[in-house]
């Protein structure tokens, strides 16, 4: 019988996934007014996302056709989230304005700017297993 062996990365990423949950949960319980955590949440939401979609990819990302585009997604939406976290925590009374929530379009913005970029590449026929797309999602992200 084949015992599961993990790697110091993937444990790592599990070690994530646990203390998201602790944190999704301690916020829930804390939770006052709904519409103050709901940015926390999301945020904490999507981290624990990547981190189990790094901890899964040895499992499952050979049969999921987009696993290595959600986990890329996953990882570079939580730049502009925490930016929306820590403007809410610096304006205690308020949540974030309109023109805040702008700094999400920069995910997709980053990721049409590479399916073009991508699309400009001789040696590209299939755009996810095209190593110019990575290299500039990875760039633009």
């Amino acid at each position: 019988m084949d015992q599961l062996r993990f790697t110091i990365p993937e444990m790592l990423s599990l070690i994530g996934v646990f203390q998201c949950v602790y944190i999704l949960v301690y916020v829930l319980f804390r939770a006052g007014n709904i519409s103050r955590v709901v940015l926390p949440l999301l945020y904490f939401l999507v981290l624990g996302v990547g981190f189990f979609l790094d901890f899964g990819a040895s499992y499952i990302g050979e049969i999921t056709p987009y696993y290595d585009l959600i986990r890329w997604c996953a990882w570079f939406l939580g730049p502009p989230l925490s930016v929306l976290v820590i403007i809410q925590v610096a304006q205690t009374t308020q949540m974030p304005s309109l023109a805040d929530y702008a700094v999400l379009l920069f995910v997709p913005a980053a990721m049409l700017f590479s399916l073009f970029m991508a699309s400009q590449a001789k040696d590209c026929q299939v755009f996810l297993e095209c190593s110019v797309l990575w290299d500039w999602l990875d760039v633009t992200g």
